[in-house]
């Protein structure tokens, strides 16, 4: 159902596809992100299969085991988890496990800046960071996409002899069709009217309305927004070499 939308509908198959999904999700929230670094602790050199960082006045340093077992995770790779983050002096530290944590898991959490989540939870948990960061960023291609578009209209009518007819037709022609995805990179599309924020529920009606009009199937909520940023950055780049071509100088 499209109000249980995830931001990757299918789970990963692998533990080496869980890490990377992981990562993924990270660097699209923002995170300059690294799999399987080693980084020093008090108590020596560590691997840590996700390392995250990212720098907002503060630096966040989020570090992430990512567990592709058949078996609930015991107690014993908990505490041994919590250690490492408590000795690398990292701000967050979340274990995300394919089947779960055994009995008195959460127990070992207590007063801890660990988190225990599976795939779904994971999501969940940075679901709205997500939404925030992909919508700024396809918000960023489409007033770069709408600025070239200007840039060619006003430098054809200062000379039509920039263009030929069947160029600017094409122009024209290929304005129109994308027209709609650039409509999508809007920010005030998917914000709450009273609270200026994005909305998890404005999100979810524009692909409900709006789905219909992709060519592929939107299953997921980067299904979406990854297919709204390649269109306007495909046309962006066709719009840059016309732009290029009527004025190489600039």
């Amino acid at each position: 159902m499209i109000s249980d939308l995830k931001i990757i509908k299918t789970p990963p198959l692998n533990w080496r596809e869980l890490q990377n999904l992981v990562a993924l999700v990270l660097s699209d929230c923002g995170f300059k992100t690294e799999i399987e670094k080693k980084i020093q602790t008090v108590r020596g050199e560590v691997e840590i299969d996700v390392y995250a960082e990212k720098i907002a006045g503060f630096k966040t340093i989020v570090l992430c085991e990512c567990k592709y077992w058949d078996a609930s995770l015991p107690q014993s790779v908990i505490h041994s988890f919590r250690t490492v983050v408590a000795d690398s002096g990292a701000n967050q530290g979340i274990i995300i496990s394919k089947k779960g944590f055994q009995k008195g898991a959460y127990n070992s959490i207590l007063h801890s800046n660990v988190v225990l989540l599976n795939w779904d939870d994971f999501q969940e948990e940075f679901r709205m960071e997500w939404l925030t960061q992909v919508i700024e960023r396809n918000y960023k291609i489409g007033r770069e996409l709408m600025n070239v578009v200007t840039n060619i209209i006003s430098l054809y009518h200062e000379d039509p002899s920039l263009l030929t007819v069947k160029e600017f037709d094409d122009f024209q022609i290929s304005r129109e069709e994308n027209s709609d995805f650039l409509w999508f990179t809007f920010k005030d599309h998917y914000v709450n009217l009273v609270t200026h924020a994005i909305s998890l529920n404005e999100v979810l009606l524009r692909i409900t309305n709006f789905k219909k009009m992709f060519s592929e199937n939107i299953e997921s909520l980067s299904d979406y927004f990854n297919s709204v940023y390649h269109r306007c950055n495909q046309q962006l780049n066709e719009m840059n070499s016309i732009f290029e071509n009527m004025h190489p100088n600039i």
